[in-house]
């Protein structure tokens, strides 16, 4: 009898509806999750699409004015690898209240890439403190007006330029002006260079040098300023040649040696008119400082294209155009504070004074408390000195290590302080809130300007 074949076993097949293994798809939950997920998801989805959006248009910005320009580079230079290349100075003085540098950030963020995709040269002067331009620019130009130029040059290499090459290479060039502050700054380095002499230095022979004498010797009928004779250091070797640990430099009277107006090469005559300067171009610059712009500060982190705009139609108008008017003087006479001068004086006006934060005006202030701590701390240091000076006491491992100022040093440092100290408060005049712009009739509008239209950007918005 024939054995049957058995018959395989039924294997049921899946519903259609059967949801797939948990480790592909989880599953989900029976219900939504509470409603302050879905509100944290708006809260932190929505400002990064505004950020990746503004981000994604300011790089789109950028590269669209970076390939007109990029061609330049690619020209050969006419005269060979000594000439033909256009050069440009950039001023970005400190704005008031703010650290220093902020400004040629900007300038380095917005507006530099341009310049080298163009192949422009660029001049950045460090102008850290308040007044370093008008310094700059007056030193600069009084340079020129001495008779000390009259030498014959001598290059020191053959690819040395002489002075008039580089002042007509400057002349062929261009200057850029970052802010209404640097324009302030600007305008009275003119006045000082070419029409005024040098400053006064006689305050550094006023100042007060009782408090470098011997501690010791105060009290003693007759003492006077001059250093007076010490025994010599301890045994132990100065560890340095300037170190009060060492013998005593002079017992003369302590003093800077600083050059007296006779000593350096007199001025010529200041010029009826000015003499040819470079083109320049004002581009505005508006820092957010104190608590009222914080609002501000928030839109200006989701419209980094605005900047970038400004910073790339600034770049295209010194690149590819040539300087089209005249800088224009003032045409009101009589000037209060706050008040229109007319012309070029007036860039920026609207902006670029209301946003002088309030704490600058505790300036004065300031630099009086910073001068009076300065000075209740310097008799600590100065017996200090005295005492290693004598040999009353042995110096111990910091100061061994890091040896003390000697006299002659804390007296240089103190020119420094109270130099720093004027050029605070001068600043303070000439960069305070609503203060009108110098003016010279004597400069008679000698530099072109570009004329281009940097209030364009000024009300682009976030959502556009």
């Amino acid at each position: 009898m024939a054995t049957p074949t058995p018959t395989p076993p039924v294997v049921p097949k899946p519903p259609a509806n059967q949801p797939l293994p948990a480790y592909i798809v989880p599953t989900l939950p029976s219900k939504l999750p509470h409603k302050g997920w879905f509100i944290a998801a708006a809260i932190v989805s929505i400002p990064t699409y505004f950020w990746y959006d503004d981000r994604q248009k300011a790089e789109a910005i950028k590269q669209e004015y970076l390939a007109k320009v990029k061609f330049l580079a690619e020209k050969p230079l006419e005269d060979g690898h000594l000439g033909g290349v256009r050069t440009c100075t950039v001023y970005a003085s400190r704005w008031p209240g703010e650290e220093e540098g902020k400004a040629a950030a900007w300038w380095k963020r917005y507006v530099k890439p341009y310049l080298v995709a163009a192949a422009v040269d660029y001049t950045l002067p460090s102008l850290p403190e308040y007044t370093s331009l008008s310094e700059h620019l007056a030193n600069k130009y009084r340079t020129i007006r001495s008779t000390s130029s009259s030498v014959p040059f001598q290059p020191r290499t053959p690819t040395q330029l002489s002075p008039e090459q580089l002042i007509q290479r400057e002349l062929d060039g261009g200057v850029m002006i970052i802010g209404r502050h640097t324009l302030k700054e600007y305008l009275d380095g003119l006045k000082k260079g070419w029409f005024e002499d040098r400053p006064d230095e006689s305050w550094i022979d006023k100042l007060d040098r009782s408090i470098y004498e011997d501690p010791a010797l105060k009290d003693q009928e007759g003492s006077s300023s001059s250093l007076p004779e010490v025994p010599e250091a301890s045994s132990k070797p100065p560890s340095s040649l300037f170190s009060p640990l060492g013998p005593p430099r002079s017992t003369s009277p302590i003093a800077v040696q600083t050059p007296t107006s006779a000593e350096l090469p007199p001025l010529q005559p200041a010029p009826s008119m000015l003499p040819p300067l470079p083109p320049t171009i004002l581009i505005p610059y508006h820092p957010e400082l104190g608590f009222s712009s914080i609002p501000r500060s928030i839109l200006s982190f989701f419209n980094t294209r605005a900047d970038v705009k400004m910073g790339a139609e600034a770049a295209m108008a010194f690149i590819l155009q040539e300087p089209s008017r005249d800088f224009q003087g003032p045409t009101n006479e009589l000037v209060e504070l706050g008040k229109e001068q007319g012309g070029d004086l007036d860039f920026d006006l609207e902006d670029g004074e209301w946003r002088v934060p309030g704490n600058f005006e505790k300036t004065p202030k300031q630099v009086e408390e910073r001068m009076k701590t300065y000075y209740e701390g310097l008799p600590p240091k100065l017996k200090a000195v005295w005492e290693l000076r004598k040999g009353t006491r042995e110096p111990t491992d910091a100061e061994q290590r890091h040896p003390p100022f000697s006299l002659e040093e804390y007296l240089e440092g103190q020119i420094k302080r109270e130099r720093r100290a004027k050029g605070d408060l001068a600043g303070y005049e000439l960069l305070k809130k609503n203060s009108p712009l110098t003016w010279d009739d004597r400069f008679n509008a000698k530099w072109k300007v570009w004329d281009w239209d940097h209030k364009s950007n000024k009300g682009a918005s976030v959502f556009s």
